[in-house]
């Protein structure tokens, strides 16, 4: 398994954001730098990646150029989405967070069972699945209240983005580089 799909991954994100939160408005680089660090600290501890594609350098720090294209944010994100936005904030109005937590962690576990080879079996894939559910949530928990300006700053002082950025080739972020980094003192277990 090297990822799971970035652009599948949103809805999830988004969900999450809104049940958590309540809130509507989400910042286009906070989503970016959620998805980073996730991404990130899995290949720090497991040496795998999250996602399947690589992250990019940029001005405003790594980013995914797949969901910079797809334009998936905010409310519009949900589409083509089995979340409404209404139903999300319906629960958190109610306090019914952990149920509406715990139901998209299932989905999760449903949704990306597929992205795995059939070398895999059913055990292997549900430990993996949660390993990427808890790591997600984690650093969710942690950065959700910094600001983006703040979370960019913290990926510029990344080793592995100052080397793609200097790079006049190509400015992908490649997963090895992520090892040389300092730990990051608010994401460390």
């Amino acid at each position: 398994m090297e990822g799971i799909n970035i652009t599948n991954f949103l809805k999830y994100l988004f969900a999450y954001y809104y049940i958590d939160t309540g809130e509507r408005e989400v910042y286009r680089t906070w989503v970016q730098k959620i998805l980073w660090f996730t991404h990130w600290k899995f290949y720090r501890m497991y040496q795998i990646p999250f996602f399947s594609e690589n992250f990019q350098s940029y001005k405003y720090g790594p980013i995914s150029w797949t969901v910079l294209q797809t334009q998936f944010f905010g409310i519009e994100s949900f589409k083509n989405s089995q979340y409404n936005i209404d139903e999300i904030l319906d629960f958190h109005q109610n306090n019914l967070v952990d149920e509406f937590k715990n139901r998209l962690k299932e989905d999760f576990l449903n949704d990306f069972n597929e992205d795995f080879g059939e070398t895999f079996d059913e055990n292997q894939i549900k430990g993996d699945l949660d390993l990427r559910w808890s790591c997600f949530v984690f650093v969710f928990e942690k950065l959700k209240k910094i600001r983006p300006k703040d979370l960019i700053n913290l990926s510029h002082s990344q080793k592995s983005f100052k080397i793609a950025a200097k790079n006049p080739h190509s400015k992908v972020i490649f997963n090895e580089t992520i090892l040389d980094d300092e730990e990051i003192s608010i994401l460390e277990s």
